[in-house]
């Protein structure tokens, strides 16, 4: 322990593990919610089916914000691994 610090690991390597690990659980939790909007896509559809428009376009429009959600989130998958793989962070 350093004075007038708390104790702290001097294992460096510990932050490239954390954050190969961030970037695969990022990568697995954004194609994780791309499955979740096909199934929200799928749900429309059967809705719409049966009659009931007005739940589908609701559905539609959460799907165009889902879809944004997910391009940023595919977007900081992308910032991470060049951060992982290239060395940088």
């Amino acid at each position: 322990m350093h004075d007038g610090h708390p104790p702290h690991s001097h294992d460096h390597h510990a932050g490239a593990k954390s954050k190969d690990k961030d970037y695969v659980l990022l990568g697995y939790m954004s194609d994780h919610n791309r499955q979740h909007a096909q199934e929200f896509c799928d749900l429309a559809e059967k809705l719409k089916s049966q009659g009931r428009d007005d739940v589908s376009d609701l559905i539609a429009h959460a799907l165009e914000c889902f879809e944004k959600g997910n391009s940023l989130l595919e977007a900081a998958v992308d910032a991470l691994g060049q951060n992982t793989e290239g060395g940088n962070g």
